[in-house]
């Protein structure tokens, strides 16, 4: 049966009212009728409904049953990741979601090399979030998380908030992300900060700007890993830590 993701204000007292490229999936490519069941999530929540009308740019389906979903991390996981080049980025918001991050920040550093101006941002920001919409209907998250528009570095600095700030660095020797998370004390509202450079990782000056700011530097072992694989792995060692 298919999933499908909804706002709050589509969701009323006893319906929800589906709009947008579902429509067309639901009753072209689904080929769903009324009476038939879909099941709708919405802000941590599963709706069990029976569709109860199809019109040209909408479908309502009649809630029978609401289920809190428990899909979600114990704590918050937001990715700041230095722009890759290419399409790497789509591959690490894919799995990241997968992963349960919740919230993924491109950041504009000293040492990424695309560059994206004017009316590509908002296609490629729109295309990074149907991404994560696909991702998270695939592996049954709770939540879509949101992918916002790149930052600069300094002006990302500005809005990190995470309890804890995480910053994989080829410079590190002597403090591993295993240990450090391992020291941490498991309580509720934790948060993750997590600083990833592009290609040619993080420059010396960001590296100082971002300890001011409380990023602790921590590597990731022996071996050099790609841009794309180092969300990956701080995001699994996060949530094989807290995820019980």
């Amino acid at each position: 049966m298919g999933r499908f993701f909804v706002l709050p204000e589509q969701i009323k007292e006893n319906t929800v009212e589906i709009t947008g490229s579902d429509v067309n999936h639901i009753a072209n490519v689904l080929r769903h009728s009324k009476g038939d069941n879909i099941m709708i999530s919405s802000e941590g929540f599963l709706y069990d409904c029976t569709i109860d009308e199809i019109l040209k740019d909408r479908i309502v389906a009649i809630i029978n049953k609401r289920t809190k979903m428990d899909t979600e991390l114990n704590v918050e996981v937001i990715l700041y990741q230095g722009l890759p080049k290419g399409d790497k980025m789509d591959l690490i918001i894919q799995k990241n979601v997968e992963l349960g991050a919740s919230l993924i920040v491109p950041v504009i550093m000293e040492r990424t090399i695309v560059r994206i101006e004017g009316k590509d941002v908002r296609k490629r920001v729109d295309r990074w979030n149907r991404i994560a919409l696909e991702a998270a209907k695939q592996c049954g998250r709770a939540k879509v998380p949101e992918v916002l528009p790149p930052v600069f570095f300094k002006e990302f600095l500005k809005h990190s908030k995470g309890k804890f700030k995480i910053m994989p660095y080829e410079n590190e020797n002597e403090l591993h992300l295993k240990k450090f998370i391992g020291s941490i004390e498991k309580e509720e509202d934790l948060s993750f900060d997590v600083l990833i450079g592009p290609e040619g990782g993080i420059s010396r000056q960001e590296a100082g700007e971002a300890e001011e700011s409380g990023f602790i530097p921590v590597t990731l072992g022996k071996r050099i890993l790609r841009t794309e694989t180092a969300s990956l792995y701080v995001t699994s060692c996060i949530a094989y830590e807290f995820e019980c």
